[in-house]
């Protein structure tokens, strides 16, 4: 969509220039979003059975860990988990 609104936007051989070189940005974008959601799908596989959809097409975990991040050491360069609980969700309840 972003491409034809440009194309259709330029008019003098500036502006067409420029529409390319930003078309050509966001193709290249577009080439490298891809590769790392394939990267991350293949990494973190999705179980549909352990995943519960919520708003806005938002992908969760049913049931997970809460963990509270803490900086620790020099300068606070190292960083500590402290797991303080679970959670589950079993549905989700939207706003009209």
């Amino acid at each position: 969509q972003d491409l034809e609104e440009m194309q259709q936007k330029s008019s003098g051989f500036f502006e067409k220039a420029m529409a390319f070189r930003q078309s050509v940005d966001l193709v290249e974008r577009r080439g490298k979003l891809t590769a790392q959601l394939e990267d991350l799908e293949q990494k973190y596989p999705l179980d549909s059975t352990k995943v519960i959809n919520g708003p806005n097409d938002i992908i969760f975990a049913q049931d997970g860990v809460i963990a509270v991040k803490r900086l620790r050491g020099t300068l606070g360069t190292r960083e500590q988990y402290h797991w303080v609980g679970t959670f589950s969700f079993n549905e989700f309840f939207e706003d009209d």
